[in-house]
Parts: structure tokens; C-alpha cells; sequence
């Protein structure tokens, strides 16, 4: 079977075989193998019956790509509609991030209308802990009609989770599981002394190996030892390559020195690359801006970096020159494995070590191969290329557990927020309620282990049983058993103990220590003697059954342990109960005042439009906080309670100088208080955010007109990670235009607020807007 030029492999004629038959399907395939074409395949077929498909990508930057690529196939036929931009948004291919998709499920409908099929792109964000649970209510809350296409690469339940579905939505799935890559994959390890290693014959010397070594520390190697590795790239054609480094400042780090050794561009490169990273960026006067020049310098040598600090359009023009093969070294942070199509011929790990915001960790094996995935370029490369850095001090264990392609499978997230637990009280009586919390994939996880596990225990009990029935021919006697074996091992250890001090006897010169020797050596036959004497009387030792028994008894002790291992196991399984949070959250939203008498109140219903921070947003609509304050300090204060402290190194204090301004902070900063300790009272944990005020001065400094460049030389912080707040605020502004639509002043208030923060770079930096924005005059500060 061919689709636009290409000869389908097997697992893309089932899949398009399931959509024809109208099934969910769930499709686990390598990393390029391509799962797209099915998703095109899908959009095809259902644009010629005029039918409309929901495309939900994990992040916005997937969500552009995805649109740009199926404008140019459909046209006018795609829109996208994501926190940022909104174009076509009765389009019948809407394209938008996992999180709009939900949001529509609770309080808009409506503009699902017709929806045959919703694409789950990188559906294994299930399983992340912040996000995960969105997919979850994604699906629990799909109309029963809908249909999915649920893509991702390699996951090894992939049973489990279509099961789930067609267990809580009540229609067929398809699961299709696909483990062959397109392009084969050679895995190397790499150090100092050995250079390029065949990975199955270094795992051959770890299997050698008596005793696993641990490590040491995080010890990550620089840029020089990096050299000789890429020479031969080079000259082995095995360029380009993605190199995966776990911190953004080292990727800009081997970038620079790499310039400083390299250069892969011709001329008539050199000249093309120009070329297109002007036209990409766009704006001459971003063209000025330090980081684009700074960068500008290293494509031009075909050398680039890639991390989420970057200015958004600054990782557009990389990922352009990436796609059209100008760019033979990328240092790249773990984001550029998500979802993106751009592999390249090695993938080179330079640590299997990462900081996760509390400590350094050991890759998960999903991880891994998930990021060496993008090694192989399908009609291109014959083969692609993995290589492992391996530190003096590796953990081999670990080292074993990541690369074996024993894949950690996907775990439910699932967990009830204020917004969900408004909406299904809106919505839907206590007994539905239950029922729908007891279908989140958590509790589809819960029942499936405990089923099996319950299994085990009656399959061991069974076995014990039956052991107890045919168990020591006639004597039945588990004390003469023990018995025997207590002194079988004593005789053993004073035999072994006997022949020790004979072999020490014989080595000693000095008659003091010799006749210290013989003594021992005489109290212990005397002993051995006792001994002796004692097990020879015992019933066991001269039975004919002695060995069947034994068999026997070692079979009970292995089944006891088995049996207190699977109830203890039968004891662990679903520990978090979340009919009980249910309950315990119901409680604090009654003494908040959102529910009454069971019932939703007008505070609950705001709560219920207002996704993410809904109790501390609400407060303070309100406690009147933002109907007092002027555009920018609601600015700021959205900031501040959007702003996460980074996990490394100090923001400077801040205290603003204006008296009234400090009033309405303090205001604020008393309410998440309030709300904080409430969760502590009612949960025994704080989850609602704080008002973090170091962030308000770059708020403050953007609302009031200053440039960008002023922000990022004045503030610590990425400019990636400022334009990612900005887009934030905007994002949760939009929400409280739409929750404050019946009062039109407050509501024209959060349209100025937006105009403030909507400008310049920030806006330039989402590109997809038809039109570009308006740059507002500045506003005087707060």
C-alpha cells in the first residue's frame, strides 16, 4: 500500500486500517518511523467528508510547526488556537495544545462540534507529573462519539493504556505496537582510553565484572576531550550530529569552543546560511539584538546550540538550518528531543546524568531512547549512530538498567484540581462524580495490579496447600525438619571451622601461638564430636524421604516469602485515594465560599473558568485587588504568582518604593497566605502558589515601555525564560477577559494589561499571528 509516494510499512496499513473501520487506535513506533503519516492519513480522509479533526500537540512550539506544516498541505482548511494565537478557529483541522483541548471539554463544547477524530501527538506526556493528568481528563471527558489516534514512541504498556480507554469510553481500540527503526542504530561507548567502543562489547566487560562500581559523582567531561570524538565524526561521515548536554550554560559553553575549533561551512554555505537565518529572524533591528548576532556567528560555521533560554525565534532559525542540513554540530538540551522532526546521522550523550530540580539522577531507559531516537535520517543515512560517554566514575548497574531497552512503562498522574472538582460539581451529582474519578487511568492501573497481584497471592496459596497435603510422608513434623537443619548447619560450620584451624596449625612456627592453635583446635572436635552424635540420633537424618522432604520445605520457605512480598505489595496499591482528596477539597472550597449547600456560587463559577491558580486568581477578583490596581501592577502581580524561583543562584530583593503599591502587594502576598495554610489545615500540604515579588521589576520595567535589551542586561534570567513568562501573563490575562465579560470596565482593564506585555519581541517572537501587533505608547510606572 502507498500513501503520497511512500510504501507503508505493516504497522501504518493497520493503523489506517482501524481508522477505516472507525476505532481509537493507539500507535507505539520508534522515533521517525512515521506515525505523522497516519495522522495524515487520518486528516485526509476526513476533510473529503467534510468532518473536523482536533490535532493536540504537548507544547505550543510543536503546535506552530505542526501548523505551519499542514497549512502548506490544506491550506485555509487549518487553524491553530493555543494560549498565544488563535487563527481559523472553526477551522476543520484545529490544531492546539493538549491543555486548550481540555479547557473546551469543560466549558465549551459547543466549538467541538463535529469532531470526529482527536490526535494525541506524544501521548507518553501522560506520564509527566506536572501535565500528565490533563491528558487524562482530555479523554475521560470526550464526548462518547469522538474517536482517538493516540501516537507516541516506543512505550512498553501501550496494551494497558488502549485497554483503558476502551474500557471507560465503551468503543474498540486498536493497539499497535511497532519495535523495528526505520534506519538501524549502532551503539558506541566512548572514553579516553579506548576511543569508539562497540556498546555490546563493553557491556560484556560489565558482565565480567564481580562487583558493579558505583559512582562517584556528577563529573562531566569539557570540551577537549570532545575533540578528538569529533574529528573522527568528521572524518568517519557521521556528522551531523545532536549533541545531548543536561544544562543550557554548557551548550553555549561547546558552542564556543567549538567555533574556536571548527568550521564545517564552504563558502557557498557560509553564504546560504546568511541568508536564510536574515530572513527567518526578519525584524532588522532583532538583527542587532546581542544573542541573534552572538548565534548568527556560530551557524555560520555550521556549528549551533539549541535550549529552551533561547528566543523563540532564535530556535526557529536554528531548526531551520538544522532541517535544510546547514548545521553539522547542534549542542542540545533533553527539550529538543520532544516531538520536532529533526534527527540527525549520531546522537552523542554527553552524561547519562541530569539535574531534575532536586538532585542529579540516572536517565530513565524511556528517556534514553526516546533522545537516541533521533539518531538516523529515514532515505538518507544506511545506519545511525549512538554514542555514550562513559566517566571514570559510571554507576554500571545503572549504566545496565538504561541501555537494555527494558522501558519504565507509563504511570498515571492523575490528580483533582480546584477547576476540575468545580466543573464536575457543576456538572454532575456526587455518585457520577465518583464514578467519573474512578475512571482516570490511575484507578484503571490500580484495578489491572491489583486483579494480578490478588492472583499471585491465591496461585501461592493454592501451592501452599497443596504442599501442606502431600508434605513428609508420614511424620507430617515441620519441627523435626527445622531441627535437622539447624544441625546440619552447625556441623557444616564446625567442620569448616576444624579444617580452617588444621591449615593454620601447619603454617605457625612460634610454639606460644601453636599451642594457643591446638587448644581451639581441640575444644572444637570436641564439640564436632557433641554434634555429631546429636544429628546422627535425629529421625530425619537416617530417613529414606529426607531429600523429597527437603525439596519439599525449600519449596514452602520460597512460597512464604513470595506470599509476604505479594500481600505486602496487595497492601501498597493505591495508596492515593482520590475520592478521599475529592472530599477533603470539596471541604476547603465550601469554606473558601465557592460551593454552598453543595451547590456552586458565583465565586465557584469564576474559579470553575480560570485554569491553573484558580483559587488565589479568584481571591483576589474578589478581594477587588485588581479593580484597585493600575494595568502594570496587576502585570506584576500576575507575574509574581506565575514565576517560578530558579533552582540555582539568587534574584535580588525588591520593595517597591511607592507606598500604596506596597499596600496592594502585602494585600496580595496575605492572601496566598491564607489560602496556603487553609491547604495546609484541610490537605496537610500547600499547593497553591506564592506571590514571589523578586520577578516584579522586569514586569514593571516591560510594562513601562522599556526594551528588551534593557531587561535581559539589568535581569538574571534567559531570554527564553522572560519571553515564556510574558507569554504566561498574556495567556491568563485572555482567560480573565473571557471570566469578566459581563463587566465591562474590569474587562477593558485586562485588555490594556494585555496591550502592555503584547509587544516588540514578545509578539514578533510567535510568528503565526496573521498580523503583527500594534506597539501600545508606554505606560509610566506603578
Amino acid at each position: 500500500m502507498q500513501y503520497k509516494q511512500f510504501l507503508l510499512d505493516q504497522f501504518q496499513i493497520d493503523a489506517i486500517a482501524a481508522i477505516e473501520d472507525g476505532k481509537s487506535v493507539v500507535v507505539s513506533a520508534p522515533t521517525g518511523a512515521g506515525k505523522t503519516l497516519i495522522a495524515e492519513y487520518l486528516i485526509e480522509k476526513f476533510l473529503k467528508e467534510d468532518k473536523r479533526i482536533i490535532y493536540t500537540a504537548p507544547i505550543k512550539a510543536l503546535s506552530n510547526q505542526k501548523y505551519r506544516d499542514f497549512k502548506g498541505a490544506w491550506g485555509q482548511k487549518v487553524g491553530i488556537l493555543t494560549g498565544d494565537v488563535a487563527i481559523n478557529e472553526r477551522a476543520p483541522v484545529l490544531i492546539m495544545t493538549t491543555e486548550i483541548f481540555r479547557n473546551m471539554l469543560m466549558n465549551d463544547l459547543e466549538a467541538l462540534e463535529g469532531v470526529m477524530y482527536v490526535i494525541f501527538d506524544e501521548i507518553h506526556y501522560i506520564n509527566d507529573i506536572e501535565r500528565g493528568v490533563i491528558w487524562e481528563e482530555s479523554i475521560i471527558f470526550a464526548p462518547p462519539e469522538m474517536r482517538f489516534l493516540a501516537l507516541s514512541a516506543t512505550i512498553p504498556n501501550a496494551a494497558s493504556l488502549g485497554g483503558w480507554i476502551s474500557h471507560i469510553k465503551k468503543q474498540e481500540v486498536q493497539v499497535i505496537s511497532y519495535h523495528q527503526r526505520p534506519v538501524p542504530l549502532r551503539q558506541y561507548v566512548y572514553d579516553d582510553k579506548n576511543g569508539l567502543f562497540p556498546l555490546v562489547e563493553f557491556k560484556k566487560t560489565l558482565s565480567r565484572q564481580q562487583q558493579p562500581q558505583k559512582r562517584g559523582g556528577y563529573h562531566p567531561f569539557p570540551f577537549s576531550f570532545y575533540r578528538d570524538l569529533i574529528k573522527k565524526l568528521q572524518q568517519d561521515r557521521l556528522l551531523p550530529a545532536l549533541f545531548f548536554i543536561f544544562s543550557r550554560e554548557a551548550t553555549y559553553n561547546f558552542g564556543w569552543e567549538a567555533y574556536r575549533s571548527f568550521s564545517f561551512s564552504t563558502p557557498e554555505e557560509r553564504e546560504k546560511i546568511g541568508r536564510i537565518f536574515d530572513t527567518v529572524i526578519g525584524d532588522p533591528e532583532l538583527l542587532q539584538v546581542d544573542s541573534i548576532r552572538r548565534m548568527k556567528k556560530l551557524v555560520l560555521e555550521g556549528i549551533g546550540v539549541h535550549n529552551a533560554g533561547l528566543l523563540p525565534i532564535l530556535k526557529e532559525a536554528v531548526e531551520v538550518l538544522f532541517t535544510e542540513k546547514l548545521l553539522k554540530l547542534l549542542f542540545v538540551t533533553e527539550t529538543f528531543a520532544l516531538g520536532v522532526n529533526m534527527p540527525a546521522k549520531t546522537v552523542v550523550f554527553h552524561s547519562l546524568e541530569k539535574y531534575d530540580g532536586l538532585s542529579f539522577r540516572y536517565l530513565m531507559s524511556r528517556e534514553f531512547f526516546q533522545m537516541g531516537g533521533r539518531a538516523g535520517r529515514r532515505g538518507i543515512d544506511e545506519f545511525g549512530v549512538n554514542i555514550s560517554i562513559i566517566p571514570q566514575n559510571l554507576d554500571t548497574g545503572e549504566f545496565q538498567r538504561i541501555t537494555d531497552e527494558q522501558l519504565e512503562p507509563l504511570e498515571s498522574q492523575f490528580k483533582l484540581s480546584y477547576n476540575t472538582i468545580l466543573n464536575l460539581i457543576k456538572k454532575h451529582s456526587e455518585d457520577e462524580i465518583i464514578h467519573i474519578i474512578n475512571m482516570s487511568f490511575h484507578q484503571f492501573q490500580s484495578n489491572y495490579e491489583r486483579i494480578r497481584t490478588e492472583e499471585q497471592v491465591g496461585k501461592i496459596r493454592g501451592s501452599l496447600k497443596n504442599h501442606g497435603e502431600n508434605l513428609f510422608h508420614d511424620c507430617r513434623d515441620w519441627g523435626n525438619i527445622r531441627k535437622y537443619l539447624k544441625s546440619k548447619e552447625q556441623v557444616d560450620y564446625l567442620r569448616k571451622y576444624l579444617w580452617e584451624i588444621e591449615r593454620q596449625v601447619q603454617k605457625i612456627r612460634i610454639k606460644r601461638l601453636k599451642r594457643k592453635k591446638l587448644s581451639e583446635r581441640d575444644w572444637a572436635a570436641a564439640h564436632f564430636d557433641q554434634q555429631m552424635t546429636h544429628h546422627t540420633k535425629l529421625s530425619c537424618t537416617s530417613c529414606p524421604h529426607l531429600q523429597d522432604c527437603l525439596g519439599s520445605y525449600k519449596k514452602i520457605r520460597q512460597d512464604l516469602r513470595d506470599l509476604s512480598y505479594f500481600e505486602k505489595q496487595l497492601k501498597n496499591i493505591s495508596q492515593i485515594d482520590q475520592v478521599e482528596i475529592f472530599h477533603k477539597k470539596r471541604k476547603l472550597l465550601s469554606e473558601l465560599g465557592y460551593l454552598s449547600l453543595g451547590k456552586i456560587t458565583a465565586r465557584g463559577e469564576t474559579g470553575s473558568l480560570v485554569y491553573g491558580y484558580e483559587l488565589i486568581i479568584t481571591e483576589l477578583l474578589y478581594e477587588a485587588v485588581f479593580e484597585i490596581s493600575p494595568e502594570p501592577l496587576i502585570n506584576m502581580l500576575l507575574g509574581a504568582i506565575l514565576f517560578e524561583r530558579p533552582k540555582k543562584g539568587e534574584l535580588p530583593k525588591f520593595r517597591h518604593q511607592d507606598p500604596e503599591t506596597r499596600r496592594t502587594i502585602q494585600r496580595a502576598r496575605k492572601i496566598a497566605h491564607r489560602i496556603r495554610s487553609m491547604e495546609q489545615s484541610f490537605l496537610g500540604e500547600k499547593t497553591s502558589p506564592i506571590i514571589n515579588n523578586e520577578i516584579m521589576p522586569l514586569i514593571e520595567m516591560w510594562c513601562a515601555g522599556r526594551d528588551f535589551s534593557e531587561l535581559t542586561s539589568s535581569f538574571p534570567m534567559e531570554e527564553g525564560d522572560i519571553i515564556r513568562l510574558f507569554r504566561a501573563i498574556i495567556d491568563l490575562l485572555r482567560q480573565l477577559v473571557r471570566v469578566t465579560r459581563e463587566y465591562e470596565a474590569l474587562r477593558n482593564k485586562f485588555k490594556r494589561c494585555i496591550d502592555l506585555m503584547d509587544r516588540d519581541i514578545v509578539s514578533l517572537s510567535y510568528y503565526l499571528k496573521e498580523e503583527k501587533p500594534v506597539k501600545p505608547e508606554p505606560q509610566p510606572a506603578v
